[in-house]
């Protein structure tokens, strides 16, 4: 009787728990944002199928009705269920893996459609500044101070206007048509910028700048930004062409 209850317990409760945990393991809900995916959840179910065709040969032995010469098929199915677990997390783990992948990339756009959106409506000019001092990137602001195209290309290489970093009221400074006085290995703050058209209109503008690093070689770039310190000055001369905006 003993032995009768033995293998009762033997064979029926491992047979029970095995269909609830594939049960279990089919109604797992797969999301394209979950852990699981349709691969680990198959691979999971794979690997508990295993022991239950195992526990179903167990019962069918005792019941007289499974030849022996299964037994091998039995084993060999039982050893596949390490290597449909290592297989299901590995596919639960490249899951998850893309998934943060793709979910940094899309705030990785966020983030740019965001700053793009600052850079259109900031009331303060801004701009990218290489490590020769030219202009790579300008926002709305920027442009309308620097009275400049919307496409930069020309007025990278060739801009219509001169520059003067600091005090110019003795004459003293060299102008330049570039920013290259703005790039420091120090941040650089209200620092007074005059802009001159060949029409003879001036801008004062005041300026304040971050660095980027670029190691032991210096300076890379700098990001710039300023504002307006005087209105519009007229021309030194008559006969201006253009009034910049």
């Amino acid at each position: 009787m003993i032995a009768s209850t033995w293998s009762v317990t033997e064979d029926i409760l491992p047979l029970l728990t095995f269909t609830a945990a594939l049960v279990a393991v089919l109604m797992i809900p797969v999301r394209p944002g979950g852990s699981i995916n349709t691969a680990a959840k198959t691979f999971f179910a794979a690997s508990v199928s295993t022991y239950l065709i195992s526990t179903l040969a167990s019962v069918a032995s005792h019941l007289g009705i499974f030849p022996s010469e299964l037994d091998p098929v039995v084993t060999s199915i039982e050893m596949l269920w390490v290597p449909l677990i290592l297989f299901g997390v590995y596919a639960m783990y490249s899951h998850q893996q893309l998934t943060d992948s793709v979910d940094a990339r899309h705030a990785v756009v966020r983030a740019s459609e965001m700053l793009e959106s600052v850079m259109d409506t900031a009331p303060a000019g801004v701009v990218v500044l290489n490590d020769v001092g030219s202009i790579t990137f300008a926002n709305p602001e920027a442009r309308r101070l620097l009275d400049m195209e919307d496409d930069l290309s020309s007025e990278m290489t060739d801009p219509k206007w001169s520059v003067c970093v600091g005090d110019e009221s003795d004459g003293s400074l060299d102008r330049r048509c570039d920013f290259l006085d703005l790039l420091a290995p120090e941040p650089l703050r209200d620092v007074s910028v005059t802009v001159s058209w060949p029409n003879g209109w001036r801008r004062r503008l005041a300026v304040n700048t971050t660095p980027f690093a670029n190691g032991s070689a210096g300076v890379a770039g700098a990001v710039a930004a300023f504002v307006e310190r005087e209105p519009w000055s007229p021309p030194v001369r008559a006969a201006a062409s253009r009034s910049p905006r």
